[in-house]
């Protein structure tokens, strides 16, 4: 790991974070690392907006215990298929800095791009809870957050479980489903928001290997993709469409950034009309030409939404798996309870809970020590 100025940053602020809880130390609760803060005021604020916007967000709630399903039913069903395919679905993602790399089967984020995308998770998902709480009269005792030393790990609210447990069904599922359809619809806006910026760039190709004993091969093309026979080609359905002009045998001119090359057009492995090069291409996002003065702000301001898309949905439907502590679990308690009875509910939830751990767990573990065997 290099000792850079992203090092250096990220160890300032660990320090700024060690410091202010330093500071604050009178109002924080520790316990084996695991550092609490909690607070109990602003509730009279949040009271007033709530009970003014009654009738929306009942109709907002609905709509996502509705969500909230779907993303349950979606998401094991999407684990449990790749996992059949020997396809990792669930990843660990943790913060990484200075080039440092984990091992396969774990996704490494730039420090600054986790930091604030589980910030941004917190702030929609923890406060949806309390919303939903308060709607029903649940009180709220206090809410908070957590960290583990001074490495930021969540926030939490705190609402009365025993007056939860004597809401209605849909009152508590709501409660339960309220954080994950936040982070729902906190992805949906990022995603307006990457469609828009993905104006401002388009997808460059370059040449990133040629296969072997093929025509790009012998005339050695490299570098990255300008043109074919002089006609632009931006992207692989551009070449596609001059390479299917051109009859196998044929002499064209493929001009990179490292030159032109003279290349001698052979058939196409499957057949069809047009000719084939023999290249392997790579692609990537460039800046247009209009807005190349603001080129590295888009780049960092598109992986940031980029970053904070995935964790919001990809939490999202984590959270609403049928396994406890996850609202997910407690959503299909309370369904069960409703049907069958807390017994019942209590075994099933139990049972539930076992197996899609174990799912997850092949999936994490297995898919990459079948692949390692292989």
């Amino acid at each position: 790991m290099e000792i850079g100025l992203d090092v250096v940053a990220v160890i300032g602020f660990f320090v700024a974070v060690g410091l202010l809880l330093l500071y604050d130390r009178k109002n924080i609760e520790f316990n084996y690392g695991l550092i609490i803060r909690r607070w109990k005021r602003g509730q009279y604020v949040m009271d007033k907006w709530i009970f003014s916007h009654r009738k929306f967000l009942e109709i907002v709630g609905t709509i996502g215990i509705v969500v909230g399903l779907i993303a349950a039913v979606v998401g094991l069903a999407a684990i449990i298929w790749l996992t059949t395919l020997n396809q990792q679905a669930v990843s660990p993602v943790l913060p990484t800095v200075g080039g440092f790399e984990y091992p396969a089967g774990v996704i490494g984020v730039p420090f600054w791009f986790w930091i604030v995308s589980i910030f941004v998770i917190l702030t929609v998902h923890e406060p949806m809870h309390a919303i939903f709480a308060r709607l029903a009269g649940v009180p709220v005792r206090s809410w908070g957050v957590m960290t583990f030393f001074v490495l930021p790990l969540g926030a939490f609210v705190d609402p009365d479980m025993k007056k939860v447990s004597r809401l209605s069904l849909s009152q508590k599922l709501r409660i339960f489903a309220g954080g994950s359809f936040g982070n729902f619809v906190t992805g949906a806006v990022v995603a307006v928001v990457l469609f828009v910026m993905a104006s401002t760039m388009f997808v460059q190709v370059f040449v990133q290997s040629t296969i072997p004993n093929t025509p790009a091969a012998e005339a050695g093309v490299e570098g990255k993709l300008l043109s074919v026979n002089g006609i632009e080609t931006r992207n692989v359905t551009e070449l596609g469409m001059v390479l299917r002009e051109v009859p196998a045998g044929s002499t064209v001119e493929v001009a990179t950034e490292s030159g032109t090359y003279q290349v001698v057009t052979a058939e196409l492995p499957k057949g069809g009309e047009g000719s084939y090069l023999g290249l392997s291409f790579g692609t990537r996002m460039v800046v247009r030409e209009a807005y190349s003065a603001w080129n590295d702000v888009i780049f960092t301001l598109y992986q940031l939404f980029y970053w904070l898309f995935i964790f919001n949905v990809g939490i999202g439907i984590f959270n609403m798996l049928p396994m406890k502590p996850f609202d997910g679990g407690h959503m299909f308690e309370a369904i069960f309870a409703r049907f069958f009875g807390d017994k019942f509910a209590r075994t099933a939830i139990h049972v539930t809970s076992f197996v899609v751990l174990g799912i997850i767990l092949i999936n994490v573990f297995g898919t990459n020590l079948i692949k390692a065997l292989i």
